[in-house]
């Protein structure tokens, strides 16, 4: 590696040591412009034109090397449509491996199960991860989100329910995102069966105060309306 030869603030050249020779070279021709001994005498500088040609040379090369490097393009993000493709392919592949899966199981996914796997994968394939279903069962179960568990009763009972609501939701063309439907328009709260329906239907944001009634007030009503006529 070649330093600055600067002799009483005189920049002579770039300075390298050849065989025990202090030999100072124009940085950009190669010629050699001094060459000084260990004795501090000077030396016939046209020993040292060879070698210094050659090693520009070099350097020639090497810079050309690092023009032709910079004069390949650089690598580009995917495309829109090339990204699009990508996700096409992952989420194919992971509808694959969930009928794959319903297979092993021996019963298909509901949909409250299928919505925590398919997102569980999502989360994986956006992080830069294979989006894999029994990866994102095992999560699910590990974060307390549980699939049903078709070894008990319960499970088996639970699953059952959750599946004919689901036949009754694909009946009607719901989506998956879309919320249930109240299960009546107005819900008589002296009746218990009622009551029942709307308190779960309220709990799920399916209906409010406004669709309730009390069939024992508006008899009481009634019934007072029909006195104050006959009066």
């Amino acid at each position: 590696m070649s330093e600055p030869w600067i002799v009483d603030g005189q920049y002579l050249g770039e300075l390298e040591v050849v065989d025990g020779v202090a030999v100072a070279f124009d940085p950009q021709s190669g010629r050699v412009l001094r060459a000084v001994n260990a004795a501090g005498e000077d030396v016939p500088t046209d020993q040292f034109e060879v070698q210094q040609g050659d090693r520009m040379g070099e350097l020639l090369e090497r810079l050309d090397a690092l023009e032709q490097r910079a004069a390949q393009p650089r690598p580009t993000a995917p495309s829109w449509e090339q990204a699009e493709a990508v996700n096409r392919r992952a989420g194919e592949a992971f509808v694959d491996e969930l009928e794959s899966a319903e297979k092993i199981r021996g019963h298909a996914f509901t949909r409250s199960e299928t919505t925590k796997l398919v997102e569980r994968g999502r989360q994986d394939h956006h992080n830069g991860k294979r989006a894999d279903v029994y990866e994102a069962w095992a999560r699910a179960e590990a974060e307390g989100d549980h699939l049903h568990d078709l070894e008990t009763h319960a499970g088996r009972t639970a699953w059952m329910a959750e599946r004919l609501a689901d036949g009754e939701r694909d009946a009607r063309g719901q989506g998956h995102d879309e919320p249930d439907p109240p299960s009546r328009e107005l819900y008589d709260l002296d009746n218990r069966v009622e009551r029942q329906a709307y308190l779960l239907d309220r709990m799920n944001d399916r209906a409010d105060a406004s669709s309730t009634f009390s069939s024992r007030e508006l008899a009481a009503n009634a019934v007072d309306d029909w006195e104050e006529s006959t009066e």
